[in-house]
């Protein structure tokens, strides 16, 4: 059975957070690979989540752009509950 967007959505988010404790920013590739996804679906993820404002791109000098989570976002994933 094929897995819903929402799904892979709160995949992704789950995966932000958990290195927005980290306080760092993760590539493009490295979300493809750790939420197990190709390049080409992850990006079109990572632009819904951009354009929602659960997620923002970073410019990093030392390496590629990277993608953390939003206190919009970090709110979504968590739930009404928190706030």
């Amino acid at each position: 059975m094929p897995e819903s967007e929402t799904s892979v959505v709160f995949r992704i988010l789950g995966i932000l957070a958990r290195v927005h404790d980290a306080e760092c920013s993760l590539v493009l590739n490295e979300i493809a690979n750790a939420a197990h996804l190709d390049t080409v679906h992850a990006q079109r993820v990572m632009k819904v989540l951009e354009s929602a404002g659960a997620v923002r791109a970073e410019a990093l000098p030392t390496r590629p752009a990277g993608y953390c989570l939003t206190r919009y976002g970090r709110e979504r994933l968590a739930g009404p509950a928190t706030r």
